[in-house]
């Protein structure tokens, strides 16, 4: 059985198959509603593994600098 999902529009917990919540759901609908709302594609011109790496790399570091900032604030 062969299983294909639209990366682009896929939350980074989603591609780390990590657990995931409504929040994910908000960030695909969100993906897919820019595009038609922008008529392009999002990450156009990248394969489905580069935007895995990029959606997933830009997400541990948005995380890594909320906890610094975090840690800063005690």
């Amino acid at each position: 059985m062969f299983f294909s999902f639209y990366v682009a529009g896929a939350a980074p917990e989603v591609l780390r198959c990590e657990h995931h919540s409504r929040g994910s759901d908000v960030f695909s609908f969100g993906t897919i509603l820019w595009e038609l709302l922008s008529v392009s594609r999002a990450y156009e011109g990248l394969k489905q593994f580069e935007i895995i790496e990029k959606v997933c790399s830009i997400a541990v570091r948005k995380l890594i600098q909320w906890q610094q900032q975090q840690q800063q604030q005690y």
